[in-house]
């Protein structure tokens, strides 16, 4: 009977040592763990801004886009059929193919 197969065995056995390794708990963290109460004691808590604060003064009033709609739907159909165009450009595809060809060739 085969204990560990290569991808689980050895996966479950490393989750099982990080698993174990992080619920311990090492003396300098346990000291700064102690420690915390005695630094902070006394130190008051920040004030907060109610979120009211930080909200624009004025109403804030959208630029009119000057073009038309049609004149946007045109701009977006133009930037569409440039993506369509190849991804490489075809002298760019040959130098690839060839560097791939002497590659494998030895």
């Amino acid at each position: 009977m085969k204990l560990f197969s290569f991808p689980t065995g050895r996966f479950s056995l490393i989750a099982v040592f990080i698993t174990l390794s992080a619920c311990s708990m090492d003396a300098e963290l346990r000291q700064f763990r102690d420690a915390i109460p005695a630094q902070i004691e006394g130190i008051g808590w920040p004030a907060l801004s109610p979120i009211g604060d930080f909200a624009p003064s004025t109403d804030i009033v959208p630029i009119p886009d000057p073009r038309s709609l049609a004149q946007r739907a045109a701009d977006l159909r133009l930037r569409a059929n440039n993506l369509r165009g190849p991804v490489l450009e075809p002298s760019r595809k040959r130098a690839m193919r060839a560097a791939l060809a002497r590659y494998y060739q030895g």
